[in-house]
């Protein structure tokens, strides 16, 4: 078929139709075809009346082929016009209203009701009517031709041909009438199932555990569930119809907010974690998927956004890194964070450190058997004040580290690329500790005060490309043997 067919006929894609056009253009070419050869055997030969007939049966050929080419349009116009036209110049010949020719004019009614459709079937009627009244007119004033005698075989052949023409079309009417009644049954069916399946997404929706939200492509929003409501504490008109960013993408630094324009401009799929707020301010932690929806066409008319709420699953992961990295009793930075710390301080292989720094690793002197003799209780206590004092003589790029029983570590940074102007520096600064250790201490629960020295072990870190954190703690262990060895 040709855009043009398609474009022309796009009314006439009805099945019934289309059988109806072929059905209608075979009866007229047959039915006049047979009429004009039985009326040109026929004595004496009245030439009129079988070109008439031919005619029309012609017309009935004509549109065959136009529906065989798919014109059903065309093919439909000129069937009714054409034999309106032809059984009219018969009728005007053959008597007109006293002649056998009426027949033929409800049928055509019929035909163009259900094939041209209302307007061409309202215009057909008029121009019967007038066709009808020039007759009546002509007959009353004597000028229509009298009622000629038919050919027996011609009329019956023409009255079989309009019986079995209504009979078709009535058959065709019926099984059309039948097949929109199944069809409207079907449609019936399909929409009611597809209304149980969208409540069952609407509940489903609606009473999802997790918050969803529906915007516009300007993101101002127009759906939010209950989930949603229970947890951030707002009421439906608070949010309907206010942008999502006045509740939502808080948390992203200017590139993860740009990240996620671009990704929905692109129509893709945005996932990432948020810190909103709640109505009364308290922070939400969300894991949010932000998806497109898009129409049948594919044109994307709207986001949908599923947050779920981990903010005691994030609180359960810093409370886990907090173990991990934290001392529990001082809450100091412990071991494992000394190990990360320096490897980050670490020289490129190949190549001279850019600055040195400075691990210091610090013991407690007699603090077993001040343990052993006053309980662990008291030496939590004085672990905690060494601590406190430690702390207040950190430089603010300083770290400090409780390693492990009464050992801390600290590592100062940035000493400069001297190693002996750095080495003294380290020196000098755990003097500077040394003197706040042996500073009068009074515990809780204590007589009197008392004083504590440590044993100091030093190294700087990394003397070359090639040294590593364990190179680093090993050198300082060892110092730090050594001054216990000479007595702090």
């Amino acid at each position: 078929m040709t855009p043009s067919a398609t474009a022309f006929d796009s009314d006439y894609q009805d099945v019934t139709t289309q059988h109806l056009v072929r059905v209608a253009g075979w009866a007229v070419l047959l039915i006049g075809c047979s009429i004009a050869v039985l009326l040109a055997l026929d004595a004496p030969i009245q030439i009129h009346r079988v070109l008439f007939n031919l005619g029309a049966g012609l017309v009935g050929g004509l549109a065959l082929l136009l529906a065989r080419m798919r014109h059903w349009r065309l093919a439909a116009h000129l069937l009714v016009w054409g034999v309106w036209l032809f059984v009219s110049l018969v009728t005007a010949r053959n008597g007109g209203v006293g002649g056998p020719n009426l027949l033929n004019y409800p049928v055509l009614i019929v035909l163009s009701g259900w094939m041209l459709g209302a307007r061409a079937t309202v215009l057909l009627l008029v121009l019967t009517g007038v066709l009808f009244g020039g007759f009546f007119w002509a007959d009353a004033q004597g000028r229509m031709p009298p009622v000629p005698e038919g050919s027996r075989p011609a009329y019956a052949v023409y009255l079989c041909g309009i019986l079995l023409l209504t009979a078709a079309a009535t058959l065709l009417s019926r099984r059309n009438y039948l097949r929109r009644v199944d069809d409207a049954q079907r449609t019936a069916a399909h929409l009611a199932a597809s209304e149980t399946e969208l409540r069952k997404l609407l509940r489903a929706v609606e009473q999802s555990p997790e918050s969803i939200v529906i915007t516009d492509l300007q993101g101002v929003i127009e759906y939010v569930n209950q989930a949603y409501l229970r947890r951030t504490g707002y009421a439906p008109d608070e949010v309907l119809g206010r942008s999502s960013a006045a509740f939502s993408s808080n948390g992203l630094g200017p590139a993860q907010r740009q990240g996620l324009h671009e990704t929905l401009a692109r129509g893709e799929v945005w996932a990432g974690e948020q810190v909103n707020r709640r109505k009364d301010g308290t922070p939400l932690a969300e894991a949010v998927v932000v998806a497109p929806i898009r129409q049948p066409d594919g044109r994307i008319s709207h986001f949908v956004e599923f947050k779920q709420d981990i903010t005691e699953r994030k609180r359960a992961a810093d409370e886990i890194h907090r173990l991990a990295h934290y001392d529990v009793l001082t809450s100091l930075p412990n071991r494992a964070m000394l190990v990360e710390h320096l490897a980050g301080l670490q020289a490129p292989p190949g190549h001279g450190p850019a600055s040195l720094h400075a691990l210091l690793l610090l013991d407690l002197d007699r603090f077993t058997t001040f343990n052993d003799a006053r309980g662990s209780e008291m030496g939590d206590r004085l672990l905690c004040a060494m601590a406190l004092r430690l702390s207040q003589q950190l430089p603010p790029e300083g770290l400090l580290v409780r390693v492990a029983g009464d050992e801390f570590a600290i590592v100062l940074h940035g000493l400069g690329g001297d190693m002996a102007l750095a080495g003294r520096n380290a020196l000098a600064f755990a003097a500077q500790v040394q003197a706040a250790l042996g500073l009068p201490l009074r515990l809780q629960g204590d007589a009197g005060p008392t004083q504590w020295t440590a044993s100091t072990g030093i190294t700087l870190f990394p003397q070359s490309g090639e040294d590593q954190v364990h190179d680093a703690l090993r050198r300082a262990s060892t110092a730090l043997h050594r001054a216990r060895a000479l007595g702090g």
